[in-house]
């Protein structure tokens, strides 16, 4: 029989051993990782996370710009508005400085306006005169002298504590201001073309009239010889004249308007049977001659171009006449009117015309940023500026020589205003005073600011009151605490890479000039055989470049025979390819394509040339230079620093502005 041999059930010792086999085998085809391929992996890795990083900071860098740029147009944006909502502030013009208006005063030039630079970084002009540090005459501060700025004059209102402290207040649109207003003046005066027949001479240069000829009228005659009549009065009087002139500089022709000239009145009374005072005889000739820069000579007076303003008088306490101001305090501006203008009137054609405040003057520093605000509760006391970083160091200035603009106020203050504060403060518009940023007695802060961010807070100067107040430093001397709500303020601060916030504009009138034209001047192609030009093409000054200007009339003679007419256009200013006059223009061709030149039969072939623009740039520049002891290599350090400018522009319309 065969043996029959029983499976034994589940057999694990032989599983068992089968594992065991198994596990050896998979350890003998499996080797761990080497050293060498570990490091290969690691410098591979790196490799990657490198040329992935390389990536950021161009990243970051686009990031930064972009945000600059955004912030530049919030600025420039934020000032055209301030601009537009009050045009009474408007100037005629924003002429370049003397040491610019000499060397290239192109708007796209942002060098110093000199020739060499100090090691204490002040700028040298080629007569060797000292202009002052060169942050003050390149970049935007190339362009800061402010030309007729209108305003209507303001209710009279107590400014101190003193029996004098009450008139009307006047601070600038752009202060702070560099030295003395260059002119302080009222309305235009009417201008009459002919002398009037019944003058009787009274004296040396001075005529009687029979009839009335009218505070606010003068005369001008159009002769060889253009001779101007103003009115005299009880007191001293002084005008102010602009007019245009041709002139001849080394050899050369060529136009120039000569402003704000200044002529004086004797005092007078009214001659029996005479219903004015004496008119004063002014001979233009002589006034424009006394007027020239070295090595001009005077060619011919435009008499057409006579405008004239009666000044205010500087006087230290007021009478009863209308046309008196003090300076209460320079830097900022800051002038008081005697309160009696608020009511004057003066005739002119459209009946009678409250008086005018007209000033021109240099504005400081165009780094001096400006932020109007005026606070409702809601607010809490804070208030966030458009740009942080405000300058914490001082000197500040990118060759760190030249101290704060803002810290340069007279320190009348002193004992409010905190030194951690430093290139910031507050104006009170209402006053003209200054905010104080901590307590006289024990140093409260009233004022905290966070640099960095560009906050400031307010914090409660009256405990006692539940309502937020803040302490004005007088202009005058003393105090005042008054309740911030609804208050208006003006901050001023300084930023870090310079920012400037730049104000140009179109000059509020233009009138013809048969040379190239200067500031407010124009020159129609063809006219003057010796300067050519486009028959059809209107050119202006380069500062003008990229300005509009609106034309009330300009005829012209058709391609195809005939004449036509255009009127109340606006024309943009632009330097045209191939043009043999290397300045901004405008071309007819553009509104009537059919016009091959002006049609000079109907005279004036143009009229009514007012400039309609103003544009506001932003600028900035992060760089820094290093002054040494050669002023020629401080200049070339310097211009090299200059191509590290950033620019935004924004352009705004305005439907004539000053000057009307």
């Amino acid at each position: 029989m065969a043996e029959y041999q029983c499976p034994i059930p589940g057999n694990r010792a032989g599983k068992a051993v089968a594992s065991a086999m198994n596990f050896r085998n998979m350890v003998r085809t499996r080797r761990g990782t080497t050293l060498v391929e570990m490091l290969v992996v690691i410098v591979i890795f790196l490799v990657g996370i490198l040329a992935v990083v390389q990536i950021f900071p161009g990243g970051f860098r686009l990031l930064i710009q972009a945000r600059k740029q955004a912030q530049a147009a919030a600025l420039a944006r934020s000032e055209s508005e301030r601009l537009t909502a009050t045009p009474d502030g408007i100037p005629e013009m924003i002429l370049p400085t003397p040491a610019a208006a000499a060397n290239n005063p192109s708007l796209t030039n942002l060098g110093p306006a000199g020739v060499s630079v100090l090691p204490n970084g002040d700028l040298m002009a080629s007569d060797g005169s000292n202009l002052g540090h060169w942050m003050y005459n390149s970049g935007a501060n190339r362009f800061r002298l402010i030309e007729s700025e209108h305003h209507r004059m303001s209710a009279p209102r107590r400014i101190g504590t003193g029996t004098d402290d009450y008139g009307c207040a006047f601070l600038p649109t752009f202060g702070l201001v560099d030295g003395n207003y260059a002119q302080v003046s009222g309305n235009l005066l009417a201008i009459e073309t002919k002398i009037p027949a019944d003058l009787t001479s009274v004296g040396t240069d001075l005529y009687g009239t029979a009839t009335s000829f009218g505070d606010f009228t003068a005369a001008v005659s159009n002769t060889a010889t253009p001779q101007l009549l103003v009115p005299t009065g009880d007191q001293t009087r002084q005008y102010r004249v602009w007019l245009n002139v041709n002139v001849t500089r080394d050899g050369n022709p060529s136009a120039r308007t000569l402003r704000a000239l200044l002529i004086s009145t004797p005092v007078t009374t009214v001659p029996s049977g005479a219903t004015e005072h004496p008119l004063c005889r002014v001979d233009l000739n002589s006034l424009a001659s006394a007027n020239l820069d070295s090595g001009e000579t005077l060619s011919a007076v435009d008499s057409s171009s006579v405008r004239i303003r009666r000044s205010y008088r500087e006087v230290g306490t007021f009478s009863n006449d209308p046309f008196e101001f003090r300076v209460i305090e320079p830097k900022r501006g800051l002038l008081l009117f005697n309160p009696t203008a608020a009511a004057a009137t003066v005739a002119d054609g459209d009946g009678r015309s409250p008086l005018q405040v007209v000033v021109s003057y240099a504005t400081r520093d165009w780094r001096v940023l400006r932020q109007d605000v005026r606070f409702v509760e809601a607010d809490q006391g804070q208030f966030k500026l458009p740009l942080g970083s405000i300058k914490t160091n001082n000197p500040s200035t990118p060759d760190g020589l030249n101290v704060s603009t803002i810290d340069s106020l007279p320190d009348d203050p002193i004992g409010y205003q905190s030194p951690l504060a430093s290139h910031f403060a507050i104006i009170d518009l209402e006053t003209g005073g200054l905010v104080a940023e901590q307590t006289k007695t024990d140093g409260r802060q009233l004022i905290q600011v966070d640099k960095a961010a560009g906050v400031f807070r307010f914090i409660d100067a009256d405990q006692s009151t539940p309502t937020m107040d803040i302490t004005i430093v007088l202009p005058t001397g003393g105090v005042r605490t008054v309740g911030l709500t609804g208050r208006s303020l003006r901050v001023l601060y300084e930023v870090k890479e310079e920012w400037s916030v730049q104000v140009t504009r179109a000059a509020s009138r233009y009138s013809a000039s048969g040379l190239l034209p200067d500031i407010g001047q124009y020159y129609i192609g063809g006219t003057n055989t010796g300067l050519g030009g486009a028959a059809t093409r209107i050119y202006f000054p380069a500062v003008d470049a990229s300005q509009s200007v609106n034309v009330d009339k300009i005829a012209y003679i058709r391609a195809g025979g005939g004449r036509g007419e255009i009127s109340a256009m606006r024309f943009n200013l632009r330097y045209r390819t191939g043009d043999p006059i290397n300045l901004p223009s405008l071309d007819i061709r553009e509104a009537a394509n059919d016009a091959i030149g002006f049609d000079f039969n109907a005279a004036p072939a143009v009229s009514g040339v007012r400039g309609s623009s103003i544009q506001v740039r932003t600028l900035w520049n992060p760089d820094q230079v290093s002054l040494g002891s050669d002023t020629d290599a401080n200049m070339s350090k310097i211009n090299t620093w200059g191509q590290g400018w950033r620019n935004r522009l924004t352009q705004v319309f305005i439907d004539g502005g000053a000057g009307k």
